[in-house]
């Protein structure tokens, strides 16, 4: 009976949507709700009308813009939330029931569309800036209710993407596609070439090229190429470096028609505003500014742009920032603001927030986050500078964690994008730092330093600090310049005279070929104390002294007391390990592996030391 019933549902739901694939057919509640590229339109003539208007300045909001977000989660419905597989084995009576209360909560998204449709003043308001919000809450219900309405699934991915939230946007479109399935291949053939369009921008605007690149490929194969896809193709060729793809591409795109604000209205006119995205970005990520400000001038701010308005201008204040041109970055960014679809129906809040004394760049940034929580637009580098430096200030580890895992997923986004790879590889390393993962903030330091250096650039001065607490850790045991690591190790050690720099700079001669002297700075002061005594890791900087000037003496009494069951010595695996082979480099495999067996005991899951002890076993 089960399976007769699904079969049944099944036939319905394709005699439903027979002919979908020319929008013939679609059920009425779809039709209604309206697909992506219909709230795009009606949106970007919103925008078009109100131009320049006042009250579409930012707004302050008061409450806790969080706790709003939230709720967008937790609309009550009687009905149970359920998945495609299991809507399959309901009845009839149920799936139709399931249908009615999805379109009794789809109907105030409705409303709001049609009375924007008709630029109604009512809506678009400042009082009506929970609207989207209120959106989002009814969507998110509808779709657990009644999960085959692949068109409320897109609009939730749509409207997520608006706000800043990028993984409930990829996971409604995701479960977009699934609901798309059921239909069959050949359905809603418009509304899957929106939808992979919308996952490619998503994508892009991450940083992930290869997914983008997929989606691109599967709306081309729904409908070919057309201007929208070649600029995809041309940005996507640009930040990976593909030279001759993005050339490519931004000729063949050469001028598209914008509309020219003049005293008497807008004008149609031709503009290089594509190519010039796509050619300055290429030269940025080729390293050479100065060719890609001579790309990119100054565009007008109030000209009629295309529907993808949003990406230009935030792209376009990237460009004039890392080309020296601060205020026009700004004035970019504000409009790359205002362009978000529906912004003026959902809270956000705009933050001037200076980087500089993070990442020594001249000048601050602006960057607008919805809900106080998501980045929307502006400068992604300042987003996550503002949570690296406000994770300073914060003592509880998980608010810490969570704090730097925004600031680290943001500032990843820009290293795979181009946008300041070096400086965000600063930023990246005093998070890690305050984290206290100096292996990560080390190799955040090489790679800025790197970069940095190629361009000519110097680093910034609050990274020195940071620079010697890291070196410090490692004793340039993976520094690339042994000469500057020496010479801040130095200065550091005369500057203060610590226990800290002292080692640091101990170890470090040790590792780079004086470790006699390096062995003498690492017991100065200590003269009297028994080595044994020592904390486990002073003990492993002198044997690893001890090793490379093949003295045997500590590592000796380390194993005649453990042969002897002497109590209370060291139980750090690495000081066993490092006295076996202060052994095994001499030849005297059988006191080495004594050693080696102690190591592995306090440390059974480490293969090295397994596979080290079985090759002395042999």
């Amino acid at each position: 009976m089960g399976m007769q019933r699904a079969i049944f549902s099944t036939l319905i739901s394709i005699l439903l949507i027979t002919g979908s694939a020319h929008g013939v057919g679609v059920p009425p509640q779809w039709q209604r709700l309206g697909t992506v590229d219909d709230w795009a339109d009606v949106d970007h003539e919103r925008g078009h009308w109100i131009l320049g208007q006042s009250w579409e300045i930012y707004v302050v909001f008061d409450g806790d813009q969080q706790e709003i977000y939230r709720k967008t989660y937790e609309r009550e419905t009687h009905w149970s939330r359920i998945t495609l597989a299991q809507w399959a084995h309901l009845s009839l009576g149920e799936q139709n029931a399931r249908h009615a209360e999805a379109d009794n909560l789809l109907g105030y998204l409705i409303a709001f569309r049609d009375r924007l449709q008709h630029k109604s003043t009512h809506w678009g308001r400042r009082k009506d800036i929970v609207v989207v919000g209120e959106c989002l809450g009814r969507l998110h219900a509808a779709v657990g209710v009644d999960p085959t309405n692949a068109y409320a699934w897109n609009l939730l991915g749509y409207l997520s993407a608006c706000v800043g939230d990028t993984r409930r946007a990829a996971a409604a479109y995701a479960e977009t596609e699934r609901a798309l399935d059921m239909l069959g291949e050949g359905s809603l053939v418009g509304v899957r070439r929106r939808l992979a369009l919308e996952r490619a921008w998503l994508r892009r605007n991450l940083g992930d090229f290869g997914r983008a690149t997929y989606q691109l490929e599967l709306a081309e194969e729904l409908g070919g190429e057309d201007e929208e896809t070649n600029i995809l193709r041309g940005l996507i060729a640009a930040q990976t470096g593909d030279e001759g793809e993005a050339l490519a591409r931004a000729q063949k795109l050469g001028h598209i028609t914008v509309g020219r604000r003049h005293a008497y209205g807008l004008r149609d006119a031709p503009s290089d505003f594509v190519k010039a995205w796509i050619t300055a970005l290429l030269w940025l990520q080729l390293g050479d500014s100065d060719t890609a400000r001579g790309a990119f001038r100054k565009y007008g701010l109030n000209d009629r742009y295309p529907p993808y308005a949003h990406h230009f201008w935030n792209d376009a204040a990237g460009i004039y920032r890392r080309t020296g041109r601060e205020d026009y970055a700004k004035g970019a960014w504000r409009v790359a603001n205002f362009w978000i679809p529906y912004r003026p129906f959902f809270l956000d809040t705009r933050y001037g927030w200076d980087d500089s004394k993070l990442t020594g760049l001249k000048g601050g940034s602006l960057e607008y986050c919805s809900y106080d929580q998501f980045y929307l637009v502006g400068d992604r580098l300042a987003f996550a500078s503002r949570y690296a430096t406000v994770m300073h200030d914060v003592s509880d580890p998980g608010v810490k964690m969570d704090l730097a895992t925004v600031a680290l997923e943001h500032l990843e986004i820009c290293k795979r994008t181009g946008y300041l790879p070096g400086y965000a590889q600063v930023v990246g390393s005093l998070v890690y730092h305050e984290l206290q993962d100096m292996d990560s903030a080390r190799h955040e330091l090489r790679g800025a330093k790197k970069w940095l250096r190629e361009r000519g650039e110097a680093m910034p001065e609050i990274i020195a600090g940071t620079e010697v607490v890291v070196i410090r850790s490692g004793a340039g045991r993976y520094d690339d310049d042994p000469d500057r690591t020496l010479e801040i190790l130095t200065a550091d050690w005369n500057e203060t005279h610590s226990d800290e720099s002292r080692q640091a700079l101990g170890l470090f001669l040790v590792r780079h070929g004086n470790p006699r002297q390096g062995r003498e700075l690492l017991t100065r002061g200590q003269e009297g104390v028994d080595p044994l005594t020592l904390p486990a890791e002073e003990i492993c900087q002198l044997l690893e002294a001890d090793r490379a000037l093949q003295d045997q003496r500590l590592a000796g009494r380390l194993v005649a007391e453990l042969e002897a069951g002497t109590e209370g010595l060291p139980d750090d695996s690495q000081v066993w390990a490092l006295a076996a082979f202060c052994f095994i480099d001499q030849g005297d495999r059988h006191t080495g592996q004594v050693a080696l067996q102690r190591a592995v005991e306090l440390d059974p899951d480490n293969p090295g030391l397994r596979m080290q002890l079985r090759i002395l076993e042999q």
